[in-house]
């Protein structure tokens, strides 16, 4: 049985925290009735980062309770396997914004950009030039370093996104073609205490707040207000993307004690083997990276359609279940996993927050 659509969200509801992460896919090679292939959205207080783009993603952006198209500021392709960056060409015509100017109908289409590993350009490039700027990197070969595949990025520090409130990095992962993680760091931000500025202060809302926000010192009735005095500086979050892989270890280094890790689970122990053929990871190795890396939260998707089990006939979802306790059982305690499914949303707590789990687990 299908799991309901949750209701619609206010702003509210998520801009309390600022960061939220929506899955829209969260299966793997073809759809099922429980499950697109794979898609998500990091939905910030400002916009919207679309992470793969399997065919079908339109239609679940529409059923989506909380997104909206016209926020999407960019989008990044993990890896070029067709259930995850097919749904390019339906996705890029919900960002036509159809005007009326003198009784004439025109679209005005504001260009985001789309970052991939190279070669969609030559996949799509004709296709999608009219709604999406294609900037690609590595070299397309598979250059193997380590642990990573064509690890040549040719900006700074793997960082290939950056905005006033965020910036994205990119790294390869071991896979059958090069496959990128998206490690999204939040930055710093300052929170005011408005009790505070009402009690002592007698300071209404008003420009003066942004000031404060931005760090610098106010002055109000002949009082000046220095905004250490009246705000708490907040570490920002750091969120990993994984793509498709059989070996991530390479990215311990940059992300230990990240906020959140998106790891695919494609199966279970017992058919390691031939998922490491495919250089996918199961539900375990999924929770021994997490433990590695001592993230506080491991969220699995990419779950294969497989409807056995030792050789038995068994139902997705019973296969799936099984994949979320080895996961679990591999992280240990410390760790919470969480099964993915289709509209899950996940609201990503500030340091000073309880987490806020808008829908039920799997």
């Amino acid at each position: 049985m299908m799991k309901p659509l949750p209701r619609k969200f206010s702003t509210a509801d998520w801009l309390r925290s600022g960061l939220m992460i929506e899955f829209l896919g969260t299966g793997s090679a073809r759809p099922t009735k429980e499950r697109n292939v794979s898609s998500l959205l990091l939905h910030h207080a400002k916009a919207s980062f679309m992470f793969d783009c399997g065919d079908g993603t339109l239609r679940q952006l529409i059923n989506s309770p909380i997104a909206t198209p016209t926020r999407i500021e960019a989008i990044f392709i993990t890896h070029l396997h067709s259930d995850h960056y097919y749904g390019l060409p339906g996705v890029s015509v919900a960002f036509r914004e159809t005007e009326d100017e003198s009784g004439y109908e025109f679209d005005t289409v504001k260009k985001r950009p789309v970052f991939s590993p190279r070669g969609l350009k030559s996949r799509m490039g004709r296709l999608l030039e009219r709604q999406l700027n294609i900037e690609e990197f590595g070299t397309g070969k598979m250059e193997k370093s380590g642990v990573h595949y064509d690890n040549n990025l040719p900006l700074e520090n793997h960082v290939i996104y950056e905005n006033q409130y965020l910036q994205i990095a990119a790294f390869f992962i071991h896979h059958a073609i090069p496959s990128a993680a998206y490690i999204v760091r939040e930055k710093p931000t300052r929170i005011l205490d408005l009790d505070l500025l009402k009690q002592k202060y007698n300071m209404p809302p008003s420009p003066l707040y942004a000031q404060l926000q931005r760090g610098l010192s106010v002055t109000f009735n002949g009082t000046n207000v220095k905004p250490e005095e009246v705000s708490q500086e907040l570490s920002g979050r750091c969120i990993a993307v994984l793509g498709d892989t059989c070996n991530p270890n390479g990215l311990i280094p940059y992300i230990e004690g990240c906020d959140v890790v998106v790891h695919e689970a494609t199966g279970l122990e017992m058919d390691k083997t031939s998922i490491l053929q495919k250089f996918h990871s199961t539900g375990a190795m999924a929770g021994q990276f997490a433990k590695r890396v001592k993230t506080k939260q491991l969220i699995l998707n990419h779950f294969s359609p497989r409807e056995t089990m030792a050789g038995l006939p068994c139902s997705e979802a019973d296969y799936q279940k099984r994949i979320l306790e080895e996961a679990r059982e591999a992280a240990g305690s410390d760790i919470k996993v969480t099964a993915a499914y289709d509209h899950m949303a996940f609201s990503i707590p500030r340091k000073r927050e309880r987490n806020a789990h808008f829908n039920r687990a799997m």
